[in-house]
């Protein structure tokens, strides 16, 4: 058995996308603050590179891999269930005890329980404790389809009772910066074939790239519009938004990965269940929180995705070993 430990190198290497979410966040903070950097971005900056990033997500993805959760529909249901019913009910009462009906960061809240599962990490992690890594990639591709009807339909149902949100044309900006570029990356795979494969590996790196641009601009726009009271209740503000995505992907891994296993479906299986429940995207939330509601709101999302990346890393190790002590 090889016990090296990895080198700093490998180590930065290997958690590169955490430091620069960490650094591109800190630079927003204070660009955001101390300039007015934060006025100059175009309106729909974000969606535009939402778009981008879903091309590029397409170019690594096999949709037809989605037949596949015909045969594993237990999975694929608790999966949906756990993203677009658990969740979202979780986020919205863990969001008003903490904020309160009126507050942006109490609709940011409800946006990450109501977003998809993302491609990336989900499937990295359930490769690296040892479950479904194949099971993981379609209920992450499956999650990122439905989003764009379930996520709105989800937003409208939790917050249409205190807020007026338009269902429709989140649904719209949704098909057009998620559901085409898919498909039209879908399309170039087919008629490339084998050609496409050299390019795959830049395409996840550029998806990755592009949404930490998403991240700098969010926040850059947060804390420029953000009243000087909020300055003075933000280590409070810090605190609670911690607390909150403490919570929620506690609950949300734990009970997917316990509901999974009460449901019949193998440790393995369990695995990309829970991960692919827990594991939130971040671009198409910030987009849809810029776009419909306030930067603000963005906020409870870019912090939950630090949250699920460092809580990831140690999950991967509590779950390895349930993989595999049974072996």
């Amino acid at each position: 058995m090889n016990d090296t430990k990895p080198t700093l190198t490998e180590a930065l290497k290997k958690r590169w996308f955490l430091i620069a979410l960490v650094v591109v966040s800190i630079l927003g903070f204070f660009l955001g603050r101390y300039t007015t950097l934060g006025e100059h971005f175009p309106r729909h900056w974000s969606l535009i590179t939402l778009t981008l990033i879903m091309f590029c997500v397409g170019l690594t993805a096999n949709l037809r891999a989605l037949v596949e959760s015909v045969l594993n529909w237990k999975a694929s249901l608790l999966s949906l269930v756990m993203t677009y019913v658990i969740a979202p009910a979780v986020a919205f009462g863990l969001g008003w005890s903490l904020f309160g009906k009126d507050s942006e960061l109490f609709q940011g809240c409800v946006l990450v329980g109501c977003t998809a599962s993302t491609v990336s990490s989900a499937i990295v992690y359930t490769r690296i404790c040892g479950g479904n890594h194949a099971l993981s990639i379609v209920l992450a591709n499956l999650s990122n389809l439905v989003s764009v009807f379930l996520t709105p339909a989800m937003i409208g149902a939790f917050l249409g009772t205190t807020i007026e949100v338009d269902v429709s044309e989140m649904i719209f900006k949704l098909v057009i910066g998620v559901l085409i570029p898919i498909l039209i990356a879908q399309i170039v795979s087919a008629f490339a074939g084998e050609k496409i494969e050299p390019v795959r590996p830049i395409a996840s790196k550029l998806s990755q790239v592009g949404i930490l641009v998403v991240v700098f601009t969010a926040v850059c726009r947060t804390f420029f519009n953000a009243e000087p009271a909020f300055y003075e209740q933000l280590p409070k503000v810090a605190l609670q938004m911690m607390v909150f995505c403490f919570l929620i992907y506690f609950v949300l891994i734990r009970l997917s990965v316990g509901g999974a296993r009460m449901a019949g479906l193998n440790m393995e299986d369990s695995i990309a269940v829970g991960f692919a429940s827990s594991q939130k995207t971040l671009a198409a939330t910030v987009v849809i929180a810029t776009e419909f509601f306030t930067p603000m709101a963005s906020l409870p999302m870019i912090l939950y995705h630090l949250v699920q990346l460092l809580y990831g890393g140690y999950d991967c190790d509590r779950l390895k070993k349930g993989v595999m002590s049974k072996e």
